[in-house]
């Protein structure tokens, strides 16, 4: 039911979680909900995060979670079978030198799952300075399906796959920001927010996206990008 009710919504975890295989490591992993249901898949594994109170909640699952940078946790050469970067890379400071350690701690045939804002999405045109996806200063980088492609290669990974999606639940905070500072803070009270969160409002919305992607196709508003050792 989770799956279905994802590939409605354009939410990825279930594919996420299908993708991944072996020893998998979770590149930011916050407080763990992705390795948890990695865990009860049967993976072995592995989380890096560097906010400690975070790893501690982690810890205290019982979690294979390291306070630490991917640079600093000096894994092991050709250690891993799958690697996640959900909503990361973006928040990377040297996100080429951090593809070049996953590469040198991936199997070879390994695979790397990396999901971001795509900044060449027809929300970030549609919000613009509004758009929920700049976050900055929070955000470090902005990537379009162009420029991802081009940071892999540099960092020798071969492109799988590479596709956008819109999830309905990201259109709210940028709809929200734009409602805001655009006089329309008397309309954006407790009943608004109330629709906007009903089940079948947020169908309608993701039955609208779904058709919209179809239609513009690479410029949802997720990169889901896929990345293979060869």
């Amino acid at each position: 039911m989770r799956k279905i009710w994802h590939q409605i919504t354009g939410e990825y975890l279930s594919e996420m979680l299908e993708r991944s295989r072996g020893k998998v490591l979770d590149l930011g992993c916050g407080f763990g909900d992705i390795l948890e249901d990695l865990t009860r898949k049967g993976c072995d594994s592995f989380g890096v995060e560097t906010n400690p109170p975070a790893v501690e909640a982690c810890l205290k699952k019982g979690l294979k979670v390291s306070c630490t940078s991917l640079e600093e946790a000096h894994f092991p050469n050709d250690y891993f079978d799958t690697v996640i970067l959900c909503h990361v890379i973006e928040h990377l400071p040297y996100p080429q030198e951090a593809l070049k350690e996953i590469y040198r701690i991936l199997k070879p045939g390994g695979l790397v799952l990396v999901y971001c804002p795509n900044a060449g999405s027809y929300l970030a045109e549609f919000f613009g300075k509004y758009w929920q996806g700049w976050a900055v200063p929070l955000h470090l980088y902005h990537f379009t399906g162009r420029t991802i492609k081009d940071l892999a290669g540099r960092a020798g990974f071969k492109i799988s796959g590479i596709r956008t999606v819109t999830p309905e639940y990201l259109f709210l905070p940028s709809l929200n920001r734009s409602l805001l500072n655009n006089g329309g803070v008397k309309f954006w009270g407790p009943r608004t927010v109330r629709i906007l969160k009903n089940a079948f409002f947020r169908l309608i919305i993701a039955f609208t996206f779904r058709i919209t992607d179809l239609f513009f196709v690479g410029k949802g508003e997720c990169l889901r990008v896929e990345l293979k050792k060869t």
